[in-house]
C-alpha cells in the first residue's frame, strides 16, 4: 500500500510540474493572442478569452467521436460551442446546428468560422448562458464540451473551463435539458478523470438520465470519457 501511495504522489507532483511548465511556457501565451487553427480540416480563428481546441485533448477526441455519427436531418444544439469547431462538425455532417456561448468573443468566432468555411447557412450562433438564449425548440442531440473544474468562475476565459464550485453549470445543464430534447433524442458531453465525475453523473441520474460510456481515451496524465445520456420519456 505504501508503495502505491507514493507512486501516487509522485505522479501528482509530475504531473502538477508539467501542466505548470506547458501553462507559463506556452498555454499562456496562445491564450492571450488571436490564433490561427486548422482541425478535422476546417480552418478556425481563435480570439483571446476562447477556448483553444489545439491546445487540450478533449476538443479532438470528442471530435474524433463525432466524426463517427450520422448528422443528416439533425438537429444539433452545441452547449460552449467555444470557437465553434463541434458545432461546424456537425453542420459539415448535414446537421442545422444552433450553437452557444456565454462568451460573446466565442459567438463571434463561431459565427466568423462558420461563414470562412462555408457552413453560415447551417448554423446559428448566439450568446446564451446555456439555454437562456435558446427558443422553445427540440432537438435529436445536444452535445457539450463542458467547464468541468469544480472552481468559481469570475472571468470569461475563466468560464471555458470552470463549472462553479457547486457545478452550477451541469445543475443547470442536467435539469433543463430534457425540456430542449426530442423523444429519443440525447446529449452527449466529454468529462475528464480531471473533473468531479461522479458527483456530476449523480446530478444527471437525479433528472432521470440513464448514462452509457460510449468513448474512452487515457492522454499522458488523465483518463477522457464520451457519455451518451439519455431521458425515457422525452418528448
Amino acid at each position: 500500500m505504501a508503495s502505491v501511495s507514493i507512486v501516487s504522489i509522485a505522479g501528482t507532483l509530475l504531473r502538477s510540474a508539467f501542466s505548470f511548465i506547458a501553462y507559463h511556457g506556452y498555454i499562456r501565451r496562445q491564450l492571450s493572442q488571436t490564433n490561427e487553427v486548422s482541425m478535422f480540416g476546417i480552418r478556425l480563428e481563435v480570439p483571446p478569452s476562447v477556448f483553444h481546441p489545439n491546445l487540450f485533448y478533449t476538443t479532438r477526441i470528442f471530435g474524433e467521436y463525432l466524426m463517427r455519427l450520422d448528422f443528416k436531418g439533425l438537429r444539433v444544439l452545441d452547449v460552449g460551442s467555444g470557437s465553434g469547431v463541434l458545432s461546424l462538425l456537425a453542420a459539415r455532417g448535414g446537421a442545422d446546428v444552433v450553437s452557444v456561448d456565454i462568451n460573446p468573443l466565442a459567438v463571434e468566432a463561431s459565427r466568423h468560422n462558420a461563414e470562412r468555411n462555408g457552413l453560415g447557412g447551417k448554423m446559428i450562433t448566439m450568446e446564451s448562458d446555456l439555454f437562456a438564449s435558446v427558443k422553445a425548440e427540440q432537438f435529436d442531440l445536444i452535445i457539450t464540451n463542458p467547464p468541468y473544474y469544480r472552481r468559481p468562475v469570475n472571468t470569461p476565459i475563466e468560464a471555458a473551463f470552470n463549472g462553479g464550485e457547486q457545478l452550477e453549470f451541469f445543475q443547470e445543464l442536467a435539469h433543463s435539458a430534457p425540456r430542449f430534447l426530442k423523444r429519443n433524442g440525447k446529449l452527449v458531453m466529454i468529462l475528464s478523470s480531471d473533473a468531479d465525475i461522479e458527483a456530476i453523473l449523480k446530478l444527471f441520474r437525479g433528472q432521470g438520465f440513464t448514462l452509457q460510456e460510449v468513448w474512452k481515451k487515457r492522454k499522458l496524465f488523465e483518463k477522457l470519457v464520451i457519455y451518451e445520456l439519455r431521458v425515457s420519456g422525452v418528448r
